[in-house]
Parts: structure tokens; sequence; C-alpha cells
């Protein structure tokens, strides 16, 4: 194993690191591009902890009753308890139905997100 651990974004200097190791540079890239690889491999694997079941309940029914029980709700919320990957989506159709929900935008660390709750 290589001594330098390279993350997705580093721009690499594979003839300095190989120089200072004795490596040659082709295998420090296929190292390089393996560890690449493998962190992609890790990324996907990654499933949400679901509180509820995607398949249990449609993911409007299981917004709406989050949002009833006076909590609210952001995308990520929404795919860690449900699985819903578009809850602007779900949001939407329960708008049609009749239902008052309140967006507020919030930022974090320069990403923007809406913030849904529900209006008595």
């Amino acid at each position: 194993m290589f001594k330098n651990v390279f993350s997705l974004k580093e721009k690499v200097n594979y003839k300095e690191i190989a120089n200072s190791q004795s490596i040659e540079i082709a295998d420090l890239k296929r190292q390089n591009q393996e560890l690449k690889s493998d962190l992609i491999r890790a990324k996907l694997s990654i499933t949400p902890s679901r509180k509820i079941k995607a398949s249990d309940k449609p993911h409007c029914q299981a917004v709406l009753e989050h949002l009833r029980s006076g909590k609210s709700i952001t995308g990520l919320v929404a795919l860690d308890l449900f699985g819903c990957y578009r809850l602007s989506d779900a949001i939407h159709k329960l708008r049609k139905r009749g239902h008052n929900i309140e967006t507020t935008m919030k930022e974090h660390d320069g990403v923007q997100y809406g913030e849904y709750n529900l209006v008595s």
C-alpha cells in the first residue's frame, strides 16, 4: 500500500510521489485509480437508514404524516426516513391536494435547500 492516499478532487504529482517512494509512475497511477474506484463503490453502497421502508407507504403519504406530526422536513430527511429522492415532487402533489405547506429557504456551507412545514 502506498503512503499517500488520494482524494477524488486532489491533483496528483505522480512523478514527485514516485521518486520519493521509489515506485514506478504506472504503478502509482494504477493504485490511485483503484483507490478512486473503491471510494466510489463505497459511496454507492451506502444506503440510508430508513425508519419507514420506501415500499411501506407512498412517499406523499409518508411525508404528509411526518408534517402532520408537527415536524419540518428537508430533502435529506426525506431521503433518510423514507427513501424519497424527490421531496419537491411529493410536496407539489400534496399542495395540489389542498394541503397548505410553507417553504423556508435555508443555507448551510453555501448550499441552499428548502425546509417544508405544514401550516395549520
